[in-house]
């Protein structure tokens, strides 16, 4: 079949680009042939306006390091995005797809203004195949927001098969559109770090298996001590991966090929993001998780039986680094899942 996956394939944002890659090779592998909906640039994180604003002010504040890593992040995206064959509706192959998917990420989510603006895209409302959903989210958008919304209620009304990320949009299907659906895994677990791999095959490997943060926002300074002291009790550096932090010994711009080597090279990583925590386990790495607060985390974990690589901000960090994980048990979760996942492509996707 000719598939066309729409999603934010080109937002400089590496889970995003992850898992548009992965659901493209997930399906390549299904013996499909993928396209993706072009997406302009323009209100995105990718977009050329935001870039040339904030590398003037950082000139001006002569922060020169932050305005070369932004251009950095901007070709390390650009390059990447070029694994996505794109089509446009002016294409002749437009008309030749047999099937749309809407999905992963939070398509859905009517808090945004960008997804609000383009909800007739995220929706489907004009496509004219077969439309399915994988793995699409809300986010944190209440059903007050949907039971409002004709636009949403009338589009998902074509859709064949909604299949949602996360407990909050199963219940929005199922509450406001009457619609049956189920939960499949992020995209991202559909692949193997053997997937992954290939990606970053001609790299080099970083010395000494450093330790690996990826956390979004400030750490708070109890968590930057017991860092400090599980580096003094290692003698390993650390990497920051995506933001600066004068106190590591590695400083890394976002970049999804430069993440993909952190995570097969590192030792150990600290996180509280959603798919830092998914690349912990895949790369079956131990870890420290300070995202118990954000419900999609908790649920994956949960679901995997790892709630035990939560960390409080000031707990020591040393039991995490040797503490391994049973992945023996945590793999086995994942591949049911997994495949439950694809038995859903499977079955809206057969000729």
């Amino acid at each position: 079949m000719n598939i066309c996956i729409i999603t934010v394939y080109n937002s400089e944002n590496c889970g995003s680009f992850l898992q548009a890659y992965a659901l493209k090779t997930a399906l390549e592998k299904l013996g499909h042939h993928v396209y993706f909906l072009n997406r302009s640039k323009k209100d995105t994180s990718h977009a050329l306006k935001p870039h040339i604003e904030d590398s003037i002010k950082k000139l001006l504040q002569l922060q020169f390091k932050d305005c070369k890593n932004i251009w950095k992040r901007y070709a390390a995206f650009t390059e990447a995005q070029k694994l996505f064959p794109t089509i446009s509706e002016s294409d002749e192959i437009y008309h030749k797809i047999d099937c749309f998917v809407i999905g992963s990420d939070t398509l859905w989510n009517l808090n945004s203004k960008y997804f609000s603006k383009n909800i007739d895209i995220y929706f489907g409302k004009n496509l004219n195949s077969k439309i399915i959903t994988y793995a699409v989210s809300v986010a944190n958008t209440s059903k007050d927001k949907f039971v409002n919304n004709k636009t949403a209620i009338e589009c998902s009304q074509r859709i064949s098969d909604i299949s949602v990320r996360d407990d909050a949009t199963y219940e929005i299907v199922k509450d406001v559109f009457h619609m049956d659906c189920e939960i499949v895994c992020d995209p991202t677990l559909l692949l193997n770090k053997d997937d992954y791999n290939l990606l970053i095959k001609d790299r080099p490997t970083f010395d000494d298996a450093p330790i690996l943060i990826y956390y979004f926002g400030n750490l708070p300074d109890n968590s930057v001590h017991q860092i400090k002291r599980l580096r003094e009790e290692t003698g390993k550096k650390i990497i920051s991966f995506g933001q600066y932090r004068a106190w590591c010994d590695i400083n890394i711009p976002f970049d999804p090929y430069l993440f993909i080597q952190c995570y097969r090279d590192c030792s150990f990583v600290i996180t509280n993001t959603f798919h830092g925590t998914i690349f912990s386990l895949i790369y079956e790495k131990n870890f420290a998780d300070y995202g118990q607060e954000k419900k999609k985390i908790k649920s994956l974990l949960s679901s995997t039986d790892a709630e035990k690589a939560f960390a409080l901000t000031d707990e020591d960090l040393l039991p995490f680094f040797e503490n391994r994980l049973d992945y023996n048990i945590i793999n086995k979760k994942i591949e049911e899942h997994k495949n439950s996942s694809i038995q859903f492509l499977k079955r809206n996707l057969n000729n």
